[in-house]
């Protein structure tokens, strides 16, 4: 909950009899009528007695941030007058709100939690947790004034010395003064000295679950509380390319919170954006988070039929996630070694350009009399656009456009297209709703740049152009001129037989390892039905019936062998039910859809029967070649 506006601070009573005083709290209903102000002490929610539990502990010195979300430009209008530390978080957020906005939510309120399950919008907004600032506040005050631009001491980098600092040195310094504190897998560390006062220091090391091959991991880099040194960054990075350059190693990578930080240091001190990882999540248990790790199925004794997040939940955890990171990159070896998104791109761009992907969704080659020769299409939207250029006499021929490195990376715009009249253009196509995104806008971008550059025109083609009404139009047209034009295999059955592959794994997975076990009163043993059998049985019948059961209801011919039980099974023996003589059981074929797993005639008797049928067939053999003989 946003904490409302301010209220002059009463002291109030809840319906136990527990007086406080309070500023602030939402009036609650009294479901007996009337209203009171929420009591801390007896509420029943759970998460609402953590916070109680935790709010205990002001008396003895310790705080704790209660907002969900408390904006700069709302702090002193929306600040409880009785914690200290939230007292402290006004303050900073008035002290910082002319240049930028900060944000805590308050990770001990359930309605929060379930908020954050949605994640986090990026933005130029600093986003702050309770529990990091209940743990942490110094080096979010610093970190926060920092972004701010709020410093007490100025000074240039060309005054200060960069050179290899202890590990011994320098995890003190970062405990003392960064956000995250210091890294145990660091592997080197780089101090910026200044008449032997260490202002800031720069940590390498290896990432436990994300990196791999020869690479290394910038994983810290702050300065003192209060201190700006103007290229100290620049400095300390610099050297830090230089050691990884003698070790031999191929990048330099480091990553960046989005709720956190924002791009232009990265770029300023030479890396490059290579990946914008999507979001990430943890777990809050009283306030706190847990990370992902923590909570794997080996690590806290998950039972085999529950998941991750299953078993998390049902002990009480709740998951929410932040605003995802970016990952950047120097490459050590230009000459050498090309990154991973490089290679990707320029492959992707090439493999596209030749229509070679193998992918199940529509994609083909389109056979155009008008070029005499087959076009690539990527899309169901491609090949309608394709369509529709054949049929254009104003269009003298068209084709994949070509790659070209842009400024983030390869790009491929989707067609270069000719006109009668002489001129050229080229075309991206894309669905509007696309249009909206930033890597779209940055895709379109370049690739009318580059446009311009080799003399044509530039469009953007979406679905109001395709002649149909929506995205599903197309959709169904493409697989229909698919299915027309591919008499050997059917777009749609392919479809259809997937879909059956899936149902048919899900059914494997899910449903029939899943078993029950029932006493049946007529067949006097325990069935194991499947679940699903079972649920549906008792919802047809109201009670489980299995099938012998239920072929007697059904009206078939009633048979004592089948209703009754063998009385002769404890001497191990059994009745014929044709000569009716009592014989060993050994004396009958094995029967498995019998009860007792024995057939009922005994085997001289099926013998002869089965030699009388026999004769039978011969008689009537003999009969029918004499007649038409």
């Amino acid at each position: 909950m946003v904490v409302s506006a301010k209220r002059e601070a009463k002291a109030v009573t809840c319906p136990q009899g527990h007086v406080y005083d309070v500023v602030g709290f939402n009036v609650i209903k009294d479901p007996r009528g009337g209203q009171y102000r929420r009591c801390k002490r007896c509420h029943a929610d759970r998460a609402l007695a953590a916070r109680a539990k935790l709010a205990s502990t002001q008396e003895s010195g310790r705080a704790v941030m209660r907002p969900q979300a408390v904006r700069a430009s709302q702090a002193k209008s929306q600040m409880p007058a009785a914690p200290l530390n939230l007292r402290s978080f006004a303050a900073l957020a008035a002290e910082v709100q002319d240049q930028l906005k900060i944000v805590c939510w308050d990770l001990s309120d359930q309605a929060t939690v379930e908020r954050l399950y949605d994640g986090i919008e990026p933005d130029d907004t600093v986003h702050i947790f309770s529990d990091e600032w209940a743990s942490r506040c110094e080096q979010v005050t610093c970190f926060v004034r920092a972004r701010a631009g709020i410093f007490e001491r100025r000074m240039g980098a060309r005054m200060c010395e960069v050179r290899e600092t202890p590990r011994h040195e320098a995890t003190p310094f970062l405990e003392t003064h960064h956000i995250q504190g210091s890294n145990k897998l660091g592997v080197a560390c780089f101090g910026l000295y200044m008449g032997g006062e260490l202002l800031g220091v720069l940590s390498l090391g290896r990432h436990s679950r994300q990196i791999s091959g020869n690479k290394i991991v910038l994983d810290r880099l702050c300065f003192k509380a209060g201190v700006q040194v103007v290229g100290g960054a620049s400095r300390l990075v610099s050297a830090a390319i230089k050691w990884s350059t003698e070790q031999n190693y191929d990048e330099l990578v480091t990553f960046s919170d989005n709720r956190l930080t924002d791009r232009a240091l990265y770029e300023r001190v030479g890396f490059s954006l290579e990946q914008n990882q999507k979001p990430d999540y943890c777990y809050v248990q009283l306030g706190k988070r847990l990370s992902k790790q923590s909570q794997k199925k080996g690590a806290v004794d998950c039972p085999d039929s529950m998941t991750e997040f299953e078993w998390a939940a049902a002990r009480g955890l709740k998951r929410i996630f932040d605003a995802g990171k970016k990952r950047w990159v120097i490459n050590l070896k230009p000459n050498e070694h090309r990154s991973r998104n490089e290679l990707s791109a320029e492959r992707c761009a090439k493999q596209h350009r030749a229509g070679v992907f193998t992918h199940a969704h529509i994609r083909g080659h389109f056979e155009s009399t008008k070029n005499g020769r087959h076009v690539y299409f990527g899309s169901s939207y491609e090949l309608r656009c394709l369509f529709l250029l054949e049929s254009d006499s104003a269009v003298t021929s068209f084709r994949r456009c070509d790659a070209f490195k842009g400024q983030d990376g390869w790009r491929n715009p989707d067609l270069w297209i000719e006109f009668a009249h002489g001129a050229a253009e080229v075309w991206e196509i894309k669905p509007s709703v696309m249009l909206t995104s930033l890597a779209v806008q940055n895709q379109v971008r370049e690739s009318e740049l580059f446009a311009k550059a080799n003399g044509a025109g530039f469009r953007v083609w979406t679905e109001q152009d395709s002649g149909l009404r929506s995205d599903h139009e197309i959709v169904s047209w493409a697989i229909n001129y698919l299915d027309s034009k591919n008499s050997n295999s059917s777009l749609a059955e392919r479809k259809k037989e997937g879909r059956k592959q899936i149902r048919r794994r899900y059914y494997e997975r899910r449903i029939a390892s899943e078993r029950v076990e029932v006493w049946c009163d007529y067949c006097k043993e325990t069935h194991t039905p499947l679940r699903l059998t079972h649920d549906k049985n008792l919802k047809r019948n109201g009670v489980y019936v299995c099938e012998r059961y239920g072929g007697h209801l059904a009206g078939k011919r009633l048979k004592d062998h089948l209703r009754g039980e063998n009385p002769y099974a404890a001497e191990g023996k059994k009745r014929c039910t044709s000569c009716g003589e009592v014989r060993p059981i050994d004396d009958f074929h094995v029967r498995r859809a019998s009860p007792d797993g024995r057939a009922f005639r005994c085997r001289l008797c099926a013998t002869a029967r089965m030699n009388a049928a026999r004769a039978a067939r011969r008689v009537q053999k003999v009969v029918s070649v004499t007649a038409f003989g």
